[in-house]
């Protein structure tokens, strides 16, 4: 699909069973697929190895550092387990991370959406610590950097928010009237374009963001 909406490939990769989270590490695109990380070679469409993760319940979302570690988040495992140097474990558990949903690796952060208790969060690599951001109290679905150090995260509930340098959370769109989800996120900085996926309305809604 291009920047417009208009379908150039109508089914690239097909034969998956509940594809989720996806990051583009290079060449490649990895995406969560119940138990399983998928490894695909993005110039030929090709599933080059599905990762099985024996301790995993339901991956969702997925992001890369840059190292090539692959990051995915086990929302009904509460742990974010990473695949390095070919091998999947259970890298990161704690008290602090429930049910644990978006995820995005910057400026060797990893941060954190809890779909669990709604709070944004980063692992802090230098200082190896959890370090909490905000919460909008219900639940976070994906995370998208909008530049500047600050977020946005989407509520499946049908809410988009503004996460600030301050930690405060401001409200952008609010479809729950509509009956409309809103799933993991993208947003395209250099268009300020947001892409929200409404998962059972089995559309994808366009915003322009305009700033203050």
């Amino acid at each position: 699909m291009d920047s417009l909406g208009n379908i150039i490939t109508l089914k690239w990769l097909d034969n998956l069973n509940a594809p989720k989270g996806l990051a583009i590490c290079g060449n490649k695109l990895f995406v969560a697929d119940i138990t399983e990380l998928l490894e695909i070679d993005i110039s030929k469409g090709k599933i080059l190895k599905k990762h099985k993760i024996k301790k995993a319940k339901f991956l969702n979302d997925v992001t890369c550092d840059n190292e090539q570690n692959v990051y995915i988040s086990d929302t009904a495992a509460n742990c974010i387990f990473r695949l390095h140097e070919g091998n999947v474990s259970c890298w990161l558990k704690d008290k602090k991370i429930k049910k644990p949903n978006g995820l995005l690796f910057l400026n060797n952060k990893l941060f954190i959406g809890n779909f669990g208790n709604g709070a944004f969060l980063y692992y802090d690599f230098q200082n190896k610590k959890i370090i909490s951001v905000a919460s909008n109290k219900t639940g976070i679905d994906g995370i998208a950097d909008c530049g500047d150090g600050e977020f946005l995260v989407s509520d499946w509930n049908g809410k988009i928010e503004k996460i600030t340098k301050k930690g405060e959370l401001l409200p952008l769109l609010d479809f729950t009237k509509q009956g409309e989800n809103a799933a993991d996120i993208f947003y395209l900085k250099n268009k300020k374009l947001l892409l929200v996926p409404t998962f059972f309305g089995n559309k994808i809604i366009a915003y322009k963001i305009k700033e203050n």
